[in-house]
Order: C-alpha cells, then sequence, then structure tokens
C-alpha cells in the first residue's frame, strides 16, 4: 500500500511540474500587450478579419477566430467601413459627380 501511495505522490509532483512548464509556455506564446499608440493587430490579423467581415461573419465571430479583443476588430470593422465606404454608397457618389459634370449650372442674367 505504500508503495502505491509513494507511486501516486510522485505522479503528482510530475503532473505539478507539467502543469508549471505549460504555463510558462503559454506566458511566452501570448503576444505582449501593445503600448500606447503602437498597433494592437498586426497586419496579417487585419487583412484576415477584414477578409473574414466580407465573408459574412461578425466582430465576435471574427474575434473569436483570430484570438483577439471583439473591441479591436469591432474598430477595425468601423475604420474600414469609413475609409471604403459600400458599393452602392460610392456608386451614388459618382453618379452624383457626373451629374454635376454633365449638367452646369445656368448663369442668370441681369
Amino acid at each position: 500500500m505504500r508503495r502505491l501511495e509513494s507511486e501516486v505522490a510522485e505522479v503528482r509532483d510530475q503532473l505539478d511540474s507539467l502543469r508549471q512548464r505549460m504555463r510558462r509556455l503559454e506566458d511566452r506564446e501570448r503576444p505582449a500587450v501593445p503600448r500606447p499608440g503602437e498597433m494592437a493587430l498586426n497586419l496579417t490579423t487585419k487583412i484576415t478579419a477584414l477578409k473574414l467581415s466580407r465573408s459574412g461573419q461578425n466582430a465576435r465571430q471574427i474575434a473569436q477566430t483570430l484570438g483577439v479583443p471583439a473591441g479591436e476588430i469591432e474598430l477595425l470593422l468601423k475604420v474600414e467601413r469609413l475609409q471604403c465606404p459600400p458599393a452602392a454608397e460610392r456608386q451614388a457618389r459618382a453618379s452624383e459627380r457626373e451629374g454635376l459634370a454633365g449638367n452646369p449650372m445656368p448663369v442668370s442674367g441681369n
């Protein structure tokens, strides 16, 4: 019985040791928190997030897929919408510009 207890204790020690090693490795793999003013998302992550958004995923799904905070993805998508309006909006603006260029305002006479 003592031998079995001794072996169980040894296995517990080994398990604790493995857990500690796993924590150290996970800490090493975890990205550092960016300093204020630094980009939180690298370019590859941004491109992937935008592709996932265009494929129909929402910010929460994208954040979960990429392992980044949902707030970062929401901000990225909002900035993208402001910089690149939807195609229908771009077409409407282009039509307005063409209309203005094709129909000069009449000059009123005295």
